[in-house]
Formats: C-alpha cells, structure tokens, sequence
C-alpha cells in the first residue's frame, strides 16, 4: 500500500521544546482526542485511538565516508483509519 504524507515538519529545537511537544501528545494518548497538527499552511487532524500501537527503536548510523556517526531515536504510534479495536481472543 502507497504511503501517503499527511504532515511532515522537520526543525532542530531545544530539548525542552521536544519535551514540551511529547507531553502534549501523550496526553492526547492518555485521554484519547481529535488532534490537530499545524506548521505554516500545512495542517492535519487525526484522532488519537484507545490502544495504538507503539514502537520505539533506537538506531546507530555511521558514515562510510568520514566515520562520523548518529543516533536515532524513533518514537512511531500506528493504528487502521476507521476501525474499532478488534475483540480479545476469549476461550472457553
């Protein structure tokens, strides 16, 4: 399935700033909401669900041509458009 881009904003920001952006998303985690996202004329809403699904994983990229590396951190939450949770597997 094609990946379509939604919103994108890319910027180097004080940690504090990072911080200030995670606590207000957790929080629309934590009570789930419609959430809009706005940079410029760029916009896009979403509505946060109940349990997405969530994914962090922390890469090492290092540079072939001079030896200089990076560290990535990615925080990724997915959930379907449009679909209720599905039911918990129940065995009787």
């Amino acid at each position: 399935m094609p990946e379509e881009v939604l919103f994108k904003k890319e910027d180097r920001i004080i940690g504090a700033e990072v911080a200030k952006y995670l606590e207000e998303i957790s929080q629309r985690i934590r009570d789930p909401q419609e959430t809009t996202f706005k940079a410029g004329q760029q916009s896009t809403t979403v509505e946060t669900p109940a349990k997405p699904f969530f994914r962090l994983k922390i890469e090492r990229d290092t540079s072939i041509s001079n030896g200089e590396s990076k560290v990535k951190l990615n925080l990724e939450l997915e959930w379907d458009e449009n679909k209720e949770d599905k039911p918990k597997l129940e065995i009787s």
